[in-house]
């Protein structure tokens, strides 16, 4: 399993368990932010033009992945089995530079 990041972290953790004191208090307090912070946008999003196209498609939605997608920090962690998907998720592309440094990530691979 692979995992596309920019930072180079000791372990993998979740970005909303990351740099946290592990009292029972404050993860409970985080995680219920967590939840308050998903609630929040997933009712700005039901507000969205394109969620009618979603719906009469049948798609479905998971709210937790797509905030994190969105700079929300989730309890979810991303992992792939793709070398590829792991290098495109980990370049913010761009730049001649990023898309550069893309084709070297998987030359290497």
């Amino acid at each position: 399993m692979y995992r596309g990041q920019a930072i180079n972290y000791p372990t993998c953790t979740a970005s909303l368990l990351r740099n946290l004191t592990l009292d029972e208090w404050t993860l409970k307090a985080q995680l219920t932010l967590e939840r308050f912070r998903v609630a929040e946008l997933e009712l700005l999003m039901q507000k969205h033009p394109f969620m009618d196209v979603w719906k009469t498609r049948g798609y479905e939605v998971d709210w937790h992945g797509f905030a994190q997608h969105y700079g929300i920090p989730t309890t979810l962690l991303d992992l792939t089995s793709n070398v590829e998907v792991a290098a495109f998720l980990h370049v913010p592309i761009g730049t001649t530079e990023n898309k550069s440094l893309l084709r070297l990530i998987l030359e290497l691979a």
